[in-house]
């Protein structure tokens, strides 16, 4: 992994992601690059709508400068930063696909969750069109060398594909442990510990996603209860959209997690460009 893209609002959740960012950078020897949108906002003037004096393009370099001197006297690297214009995550992609970033960070607050679940946030519309690996982290997250990565997946997917290469590198680079939870369908799923990259499965138990799950939410209910039992310091997932209906909602699942994790959550496209 060589450069890490942090889409940061200066935000407590999105200044919490981007400290996470810098030191899985500097562990990783990776080159951080923190990207911020803005829009000008027409002001009334005497009923004539214009554009006000400020320059908000001025005003969020400034701000992001700020972030960037905060992040180097945390951490030694080397740290750039992108004022974009426009909407938010068309930006954000955009910069991701100039800067050849690796992998995009974002920010996920710990209030007004139900709010955004009805209008979405830009972590879901990230997660809906990137085409890069995607680490969603809580706001109140904080970064240790993950001991223990878990990836949930389809079952029947899971068999016919290979691990993929970021989940690979990051088990390589901090020698973690690797958990395979086995979605085999809403009620019913197992979890196996791979003890080799290419060696045995050892069984280490098994999950019932309906177990004294809330209505409506029993899958999330199930992996968020064992990554916070176990515990287990990153969740990965790779969303595969079927029809059209469910890339409009964004399948569930993943859409869900995204709300409710308390870890960071990296989601894997099934597509990487």
């Amino acid at each position: 992994m060589n450069n890490i893209l942090i889409a940061t609002d200066f935000s407590p959740a999105a200044n919490g992601a981007a400290n996470y960012a810098a030191k899985l950078a500097a562990a990783l020897h990776a080159k951080l690059t923190l990207v911020s949108a803005f829009q000008e906002t027409p002001v009334p003037v005497d009923g004539i709508v214009a554009l006000g004096s400020t320059n908000f393009g001025e005003l969020t370099q400034y701000s992001l400068e700020e972030e960037v001197d905060r992040l180097r006297l945390q951490q030694p690297l080397v740290v750039e930063s992108l004022a974009r214009p426009g909407a938010t995550t068309p930006a954000i992609l955009e910069a991701a696909e100039e800067t050849h970033a690796d992998l995009i960070v974002a920010g996920m607050s710990s209030t007004g969750k139900g709010t955004r679940k009805v209008f979405g946030s830009t972590a879901t519309a990230l997660a809906r069109r990137t085409t890069l690996p995607l680490l969603i982290v809580p706001e109140t997250a904080e970064f240790t060398p993950p001991a223990a990565i878990a990836l949930a997946d389809d079952v029947i997917r899971e068999k016919d594909r290979a691990l993929p290469a970021l989940l690979k590198d990051l088990l390589d680079r901090f020698h973690s442990r690797f958990f395979l939870i086995r979605i085999f369908n809403e009620g019913a799923g197992e979890i196996v510990e791979i003890l080799h990259q290419n060696g045995p499965e050892r069984m280490i138990g098994a999950f019932s996603p309906f177990a004294d799950a809330p209505a409506g939410k029993p899958l999330v209910h199930a992996l968020d209860k064992f990554v916070g039992s176990y515990p287990i310091d990153i969740l990965v997932m790779r969303p595969q959209p079927k029809s059209l209906v469910e890339q409009w909602l964004f399948g569930s699942h993943t859409r869900d997690m995204i709300f409710e994790t308390n870890i960071p959550l990296l989601i894997i496209p099934e597509k990487i460009r």
